[in-house]
């Protein structure tokens, strides 16, 4: 059987896309896919996992008190996939690994929707376990620390752009409605605020872009 794999750079061609095979690095090495890029692989090894089946108990939205119809967390992030992916396609930016994200970017909320994460953010700041609760944070170590996959140790060994997406996904500039290139090589093990894992920053390149296209 021949081994087939698509080529990233000939269906994902913005200038922003990511490459997986130029931004696949995991904690722990893993043999190669003859058949799935590395964002493909990370979409299966989280479906396969079971903090993710955990989100169809987690609630998003009640409707109403006696409306049986609960959102949860889990159709919540299914949808977020679907237009991702559409999103992606548009922009001609990298869909597999935009879905991974999508999958992923809300393993570490708690139930109750933002109103569970305030509670929790309460207790941990009192009993100075952490600074704050943000699940996206929590959404990290979940992936790296407390999720398992049959046959293999504890975390999924995602890629460092999907890790990166999970930890930085509330990096929306509400004020200004825009996002932008943070970073690079950003150290997500010491991630401890929202601050530090979407910083507003345009790389060199892209400022210089950005000013030409203001000035045009």
């Amino acid at each position: 059987m021949s081994s087939y794999k698509r080529q990233e750079k000939d269906i994902f061609t913005s200038p922003y896309a990511a490459i997986s095979k130029e931004m696949h690095s995991r904690a722990r090495r893993s043999q190669e896919d003859d058949f799935r890029t590395p964002f493909q692989r990370d979409t299966h090894r989280i479906i396969y996992s079971q903090v993710f089946r955990r989100l169809r108990h987690k609630t998003q939205v009640f409707f109403f008190p006696r409306n049986d119809h609960v959102c949860t967390r889990m159709e919540h992030v299914l949808h977020v996939a679907s237009a991702a992916r559409t999103v992606a396609r548009c922009l001609c930016l990298n869909e597999d690994l935009t879905e991974a994200i999508a999958l992923a970017h809300d393993i570490g909320h708690a139930p109750f929707g933002h109103i569970g994460e305030k509670v929790l953010d309460k207790i941990v700041r009192k009993k100075g376990i952490l600074p704050n609760f943000h699940h996206e944070i929590y959404g990290l170590r979940v992936v790296d620390s407390l999720a398992k996959l049959d046959r293999e140790p504890p975390g999924l060994n995602l890629t460092w752009a999907v890790r990166d997406g999970i930890v930085s996904h509330c990096g929306e500039d509400f004020k200004n409605n825009k996002l932008e290139p943070s970073k690079p090589n950003k150290d997500l093990d010491s991630i401890k605020s929202r601050k530090d894992a979407a910083p507003f920053r345009l790389l060199a390149k892209y400022r210089k872009q950005a000013n030409l296209i203001k000035t045009a």
